[in-house]
Formats: structure tokens, sequence, C-alpha cells
């Protein structure tokens, strides 16, 4: 769906809004931090003992899209915005299938990424992941594959999951490390619908191989009314 250029430019800003706008407190006694087999860092912790707190300013930080003349500055479907260290910020266009870059002022820097399934290209840009060195990694669909690109819009690699994920990974992301979290959802087809479907969380290696199960979460099955 298309929408009007002013609700789209007052959703950019309130998104760029929180960048920076939550305060980060030491983590709670209640937190521990583990170190596994593969390097990656699980954190435990109770979201009620968290101290984070996000305020609003009377006046917008960034403001992208008060140049209609621009058409880098048209959304039609914002699919995922970061923060880079310089205080630029990326911004995922689902329709267009471009990555946009924006200064700390809202110019327009660079876009990187269109349609397609060539290298660089998406067939369906999901979701964005800003890691370390500006390295921008773009989750893409159908099957789910990340696209990663430098901050100064040069195409890197793309990684393809294996085994294969033909849909969206359902939650997860993209480790410091280059490591990523996905989720999959098996469905059961048992003639009562007793038996819940399972969301498997899983994680890969930043070849995109499967490296081991984190979690089996079992979910009462939403496609039977259940």
């Amino acid at each position: 769906m298309v929408m009007p250029n002013q609700y789209l430019r007052s959703l950019v800003v309130a998104l760029a809004l929180l960048f920076g706008a939550c305060s980060q407190q030491a983590p709670p006694e209640t937190e521990s931090i583990d170190i596994d087999s593969s390097s990656v860092q699980i954190v435990t912790s109770t979201p009620a003992s968290s101290e984070t707190t996000c305020t609003f300013s009377e006046e917008p930080v960034l403001v992208i899209g008060d140049n209609e003349e621009d058409d880098n500055q048209w959304f039609s479907m914002i699919r995922g915005m970061g923060r880079l260290s310089d205080g630029s910020v990326a911004v995922v266009d689902r329709a267009s299938a471009e990555v946009r870059i924006f200064d700390a002022s809202g110019r327009h820097l660079r876009s990187m990424g269109q349609r397609g399934e060539g290298p660089g290209e998406f067939t369906d840009a999901f979701i964005l992941w800003v890691t370390a060195g500006d390295t921008l990694w773009v989750g893409n669909t159908r099957p789910w594959s990340y696209t990663v690109f430098t901050a100064q819009g040069q195409f890197v690699r793309r990684i393809r999951l294996e085994p294969v994920y033909p849909n969206p990974s359902d939650a997860g992301g993209v480790l410091e490390n280059g490591y990523t979290v996905n989720a999959r959802r098996t469905f059961n087809r048992d003639p009562d619908f007793g038996t819940p479907d399972t969301l498997i969380v899983e994680i890969h290696d930043p070849d995109g191989t499967f490296v081991r199960n984190l979690a089996r979460i079992p979910q009462q099955n939403l496609w039977h009314g259940q």
C-alpha cells in the first residue's frame, strides 16, 4: 500500500527520534552473560529489572521528507532503519527495493540495491541491521537470505542459509560477529489440532551454515482458530 507522503514523513521522524533517545544503564544484577562454543554472547535477564528509559524531545532530532522535490525522500513501505556511527541513518524501502542513507541533517547521500536476483539486488527487502564497522545486513526473501553492503554502498556478499529457509525468519537478527539468529515454525497437521506448532530458534555462522538450535518453543496453532 502506498501511503501519503505526509504520513510517511511523520513516520520517519518518529522512528528517527528513537535513535539515541533511550538511556543505556549498566546490566542489572539479575542479568547473566555467557559465551557459547561458537563465541556467541548469550544474555539472560529479567525484563522487569531493566532501568532503560526512552523519551521524546519537543523538537525532532532528524527530519527526512521535507523536500518533496527529492524523489529519494519519498517512501512507500519502510521495512527497517539503522543508525551508523557518524550519525547518518540507513532506511530500507521495500517497494523500491533500496537501502537509502541520509546524513545527520536528513540529506540523501546514496542508495544501494534494486529489484532483481543479481548481486546487490533484492527480490523482497526485509529489515536492516548495522553491525561492526557500519556494515549493513539486509534481510531478503524468498528464500530468506542476507545481503551485505558497506556503509559506502558497495555490495559485499549474499549469505544464504543452510538448510534453506523458504520464508522469512520469524524472529532473530544479526550479531556483531556476523552470526545470525533465525527462527522458523513447524506446522502440525494432526487431526484434532491438539498438538501445538513449534517455533525453532537456530544460529547460523557468517557463511549461513547451521551451527545449532538455541530453543524449541511450542506455540498453539493460530491457523485453526485455537
